[in-house]
């Protein structure tokens, strides 16, 4: 059988598999990861050198109910809470007062890689059982930041930033230039600049543009060529340029072997202060404060420019810090000496959902600030008050009460003489079903999905085979008639 004739077979039988592979969407568990996750609750992190102890930590799950990520007004609903309790004592002679901060968790998505806006109507502040009002502040940790035991003081300031690199005044830069005499249609703009030169300023040429650096000791920038007669801008944060560097058009996107013809003019240059740029983007509806929305930009700007990246990062500036932005609170208590209080803390409690279990698990993590143990004179106490079985037990030992579940640590366990152990925080799972059971991975989706990327292969490559076989047919039937 010759091989075009084996490929229209093969693509016969890859239809006739179709049928076959199709499954029902509820027969089958997500394609991995299968677990939705859910934020870790937290409860206040003190200052160990402020002489204050904490008598006991208790921390209560009331939870209900179990959430559904996948639906965003049910996940409005959810009422699921974990509350925490400080029973905090000054054994001074003086009153002492702590400055506090506390980031509030996002909501999570309907999918494994978003998450919604953090709910501020289900966080509340308490002391001695009267609600505080506290300072809502925003920040954003910089790549180089850990989130690990964050604290809000690391990534905000009440002045705003000037340090050298960027602040309020620091110059912006725009060009202006139009393009002209580009004829390929997938080509793309683009200047170098010596990897020295760029340190003091960063760029913007779009939300399309790119960095490329098949040169040594250069940084290029590229953008995608835009419509003969349009203008475009280029912006220039820091330091500018005492001559723009020329322009090169190159005739395909993703290729620099090759350029060609066209013209990038420029036709108009003015500044504006950093402030006037970033501000253009804000609005009061956000609920930022004017120092910590620019005190995100200039973050982000600083680190550019300080460390010569080239391109500008604007991405979360241009869409006002939506989905990038930390919320928390920034609040005092002051305990009298030799006084006691105790400070609550109330939060939404948002578990990971396994949904390759039937039915799903939901785990529950709860984090302890680690730098609190050596402030402790007593223990945390955790109540779980929910009408769920807590399965997969072994670990922690919950004990089944009328409620529902409780467990009792020591925040620092001795292990012997001379060595001991912090508790790092607790974790639990809950699930409508005693013995909930693994779903069998059905690789349906995998198939049709292969067959969707094969089908086009083998008609494309039939279709090539035909036309070289018609073409050997035709060149050899010519050859025969001259000989």
């Amino acid at each position: 059988m010759k091989k075009s004739s084996k490929i229209v077979i093969s693509v016969l039988l890859l239809f006739a598999i179709i049928p076959i592979a199709t499954v029902p969407s509820s027969a089958m568990t997500p394609f991995p990861p299968t677990a939705l996750p859910g934020n870790h609750a937290k409860g206040t992190r003190f200052p160990t050198e402020s002489g204050i102890l904490i008598e006991n930590q208790s921390i209560t799950y009331n939870l209900s109910e179990l959430p559904d990520y996948e639906d965003d007004s049910a996940t409005d609903r959810y009422s699921g809470s974990v509350t925490t309790e400080y029973s905090l004592y000054n054994p001074t002679e003086q009153d002492i007062t702590l400055k506090l901060s506390y980031i509030m968790d996002r909501a999570p998505g309907e999918s494994y890689y978003t998450e919604r806006e953090a709910e501020m109507s289900k966080h509340s502040l308490m002391i001695n059982g009267e609600t505080v009002q506290p300072s809502v502040r925003h920040g954003l940790f910089l790549a180089y930041q850990s989130t690990e035991e964050a604290n809000l003081f690391d990534i905000i300031q009440d002045e705003y930033i000037d340090d050298g690199y960027c602040g309020p005044d620091m110059t912006v830069t725009k060009y202006t230039f139009k393009q002209s005499g580009v004829t390929e249609e997938r080509a793309k703009l683009g200047f170098n600049i010596h990897r020295d030169d760029s340190y003091g300023r960063c760029f913007y040429l779009g939300k399309d543009s790119y960095t490329s650096s098949r040169i040594a000791n250069t940084v290029g920038l590229r953008l995608p060529a835009v419509e003969n007669g349009s203008t475009f801008e280029v912006y220039v944060f820091g330091n500018d340029l005492d001559d723009f560097p020329e322009w090169t058009v190159y005739t395909a996107y993703y290729d620099e072997s090759e350029t060609t013809e066209g013209k990038i003019e420029l036709i108009g240059k003015e500044t504006l202060s950093f402030s006037e740029y970033v501000f253009s983007y804000y609005d009061t509806e956000l609920g930022i404060s004017e120092v910590d929305f620019f005190n995100m930009a200039a973050g982000e700007m600083s680190t550019c420019i300080n460390s010569a990246e080239g391109l500008a990062p604007l991405d979360k500036l241009h869409n006002s810090f939506k989905d990038f932005a930390v919320t928390g609170y920034i609040y005092e208590i002051t305990i009298p000496a030799g006084e006691r209080l105790v400070h609550t803390v109330v939060a939404p409690a948002y578990p990971t959902i396994e949904t390759a279990m039937e039915p799903r698990t939901y785990e529950y993590h709860y984090d302890f600030y680690t730098e609190n143990a050596i402030m402790f004179t007593g223990n945390i106490d955790i109540k779980i008050n929910t009408p769920y079985y807590l399965i997969n037990n072994d670990q922690y030992a919950f004990e089944k009460t009328e409620d529902g579940y409780s467990l009792s640590l020591t925040p620092i366990e001795k292990i012997d003489e001379y060595s001991h152990a912090t508790h790092g925080g607790v974790f639990f799972t809950l699930c409508e079903s005693e013995n909930p059971e693994k779903v069998e991975t059905n690789f349906g989706a995998l198939v049709i999905i292969l067959i969707i990327i094969l089908i086009p292969v083998f008609i494309i490559g039939g279709a090539i085979k035909l036309i070289s076989d018609g073409i050997s047919f035709v060149i050899n039937l010519v050859n025969g008639a001259f000989r």
